[in-house]
């Protein structure tokens, strides 16, 4: 049971225990019980003691009557308000997600602790307006997955992001981003053509890396490409059609085609991160925080009676769903194909048509392998899910697999867009660290329009450095969030069985005790010879996380996001349009810009030759 729903019980019980005891020792009439179990919950709802009581001892802002601190959360954003609390109250400290308390960890030490030591995300962090095939799917996604379930798929896993994969995947990276460069190239072409005007429009880089970040999921995750740099908003065919030829004249290796549906992908992940954070969530979801005990009664009326925000976020769902579930049916078909053509061809080799296992890579290590995890191909991750097993030896259900394919889609998407969104915004802010990453490209040298390979990365470490430094004034994710289990001691305070643990990774990382200039942007700390400027504390940089829930795609996010600044920054500078500094930033499940970051596209002349 939740604490939510012993809260939900203990709370009835109380009330229902009350008015029964009027009634029975006092005469009072049935109808003044019930107003009087109505004005007790209202009082239950306003004070909240029970949760107050548990928590008195850890320090932290005043809990407001029903609310609690979610107004300061919306806003200044949970990363600004911790970072007013730390300076306030410590490393340690509570607030009140409406009738909520968190513990807040802005200690690198203790942050890490809490990392290895609570492996569980709470039930509460996922919407609590969920229940039923929307709950369960959220729940058996490798985000939210608890215990065996969530070890059980993080082997499932493993191998998409093992060293050798991370290498084939290169081509189909470079791929997209050569896609992406084109349309940049246009798009800049369009500026300077209304350069005469009024003025040449700013370009949301944002969401055009996004489209770039979709398209490397689909090309390296499920073997399809969304055609989404090729295509406007809005237009496309379906997903799922069938193979093109192989290579495509790009250097990338084969891929299955879609010419539509990306776009749609696109608006639904952006959607759910939108709608899930709660200064823009239905009005519902807010409710539901501030009234917990009272969800079961929210969940009937927002079925019934959905906002635009909800239906948003319903329309989202769906989306991901059928093109989720559209991936797992073609993977099947393929997968059929495959070993009907491997019986056919050992049949005319042998003059008998017995079974063959396929020896595809699409067919991967059952999770219970005992072997190392090796590296597979570009689209193989759905093989990898159809080839699972659990620990009784069943095969994962299709909402299984699908709630899979949702996270890497959501994942994939939004953290890399993120980053790199982060890191060319640094870059155009500060233009000193700019001509030190252009120099350093133009000296890889070669000939004129040589792309940047993954060989190269270990050439330019000062445009990796430029990628930690973003990372670490903009983590994808301000916070992680765990449960605690049994008796733990954060900071000398005695945390509660269940209670919701953050690690506030954004203080953290711009804390002044472990980082000189601590909100400076400053690459050449995380070059050698600047030890100076180097965090005192190892634990102090955690973007991705740590532990064993540490983002099991980390090394996949980081060579994408170098090699496609690096080959942005071969072609472009980016000049940040009027009144972005400093930038706002939302956060919710993850930390984005709140608007976008907008520039004008300035193309280069070509890198010259060593």
């Amino acid at each position: 049971m939740t604490p939510e729903e012993r809260e939900r019980v203990v709370v009835f019980g109380v009330l229902a225990a009350f008015g029964a005891l009027a009634h029975v020792l006092h005469g009072v009439p049935v109808i003044k019980c019930v107003l009087l179990c109505v004005l007790a919950l209202l009082v239950v709802l306003f004070t909240n003691p029970y949760a107050r009581w548990r928590y008195r001892h850890i320090p932290g802002p005043a809990y407001r009557p029903l609310v609690g601190n979610l107004p300061d959360i919306i806003a200044e954003g949970s990363h600004a308000l911790f970072e007013r609390c730390r300076a306030q109250y410590g490393p340690v400290f509570k607030v009140w997600f409406g009738a909520r308390p968190w513990v807040v960890v802005a200690d690198a030490d203790m942050g890490r602790r809490a990392n290895y030591r609570l492996l569980n995300r709470p039930f509460g962090f996922t919407n609590p307006l969920a229940r039923g095939e929307v709950l369960r799917s959220v729940m058996e996604g490798l985000f939210l997955s608890r215990d065996g379930m969530w070890s059980m798929l993080r082997k499932v896993w493993q191998p998409t992001f093992h060293s050798e994969s991370l290498h084939g995947y290169a081509p189909v990276m470079a791929s997209e981003t050569r896609r992406l460069v084109a349309r940049l190239r246009g798009l800049a072409a369009a500026q300077e053509g209304d350069a005469a005007g009024s003025g040449a429009p700013a370009i949301n880089i944002w969401r055009e890396v996004g489209r770039m970040t979709m398209s490397v999921v689909g090309s390296t995750a499920y073997g399809v490409d969304f055609d989404l740099l090729a295509q406007e908003e809005g237009q496309g065919g379906s997903v799922g059609q069938e193979a093109a030829q192989p290579g495509q004249g790009d250097g990338a290796p084969a891929r299955m085609r879609s010419r539509s549906g990306g776009a749609a992908l696109v608006q639904a992940a952006a959607d759910m991160f939108e709608c899930s954070e709660i200064g823009n969530a239905t009005r519902y979801l807010v409710a539901a925080h501030l009234m917990p005990v009272l969800v079961p009664v929210l969940q009937l009326l927002v079925a019934v009676f959905p906002d635009a925000r909800y239906k948003r976020l319903v329309h989202a769902r769906k989306t991901l769903k059928s093109t989720s579930l559209s991936l797992i049916s073609d993977t099947r078909a393929h997968q059929a194909r495959q070993q009907q053509q491997q019986q056919q061809q050992h049949a005319a080799q042998s003059g008998a048509a017995s079974p063959v296992v396929p020896s595809s890579p699409q067919a991967g290590p059952s999770a219970s392998a005992a072997h190392r995890p090796v590296g597979v191909s570009p689209g193989s991750f759905l093989g990898l899910l159809l080839a699972a097993r659990d620990q009784e030896g069943h095969a994962l259900s299709d909402r299984q697999m699908a709630a899979q394919a949702n996270v890497f889609t959501l994942a994939g998407y939004e953290t890399t867009a993120n980053t790199l969104s982060y890191a060319i915004y640094c870059l155009a802010a500060h233009p000193e660290a700019q001509a030190r990453v252009l120099a350093e490209l133009d000296a890889l040298g070669g000939p004129a329009g040589r792309e940047v390979t993954v060989d190269d990365l270990d050439h330019l470490p000062y445009t990796a450095a430029v990628v930690d430094e973003a990372l670490r004034l903009y983590p994808p994710g301000a916070s992680t969030m765990r449960e605690a289990r049994g008796a733990i001691e954060l900071g000398g305070y005695a945390i509660p069985d269940g209670a919701t643990v953050v690690v506030a990774t954004y203080s953290i990382q711009r804390d002044p005790a472990y980082w000189p200039k601590a909100d400076a942007f400053l690459p050449e700390r995380w070059i050698k010879g600047h030890e100076d400027l180097a965090a005192t504390n190892p634990n102090a940089y955690l973007p991705f996380g740590s532990g064993a829930r540490m983002c099991i795609g980390y090394r996949f996010a980081l060579q994408e996001a170098r090699l496609t600044l690096a080959q942005l920054y071969r072609n472009f500078t980016f000049e940040l349009a009027p009144g972005q500094v400093p930038l706002r930033v939302r956060t919710g499940i993850t930390m984005s810009p709140a608007e976008g970051v907008f520039v004008r596209v300035v193309p280069r002349s070509a890198a010259p030759s060593a």
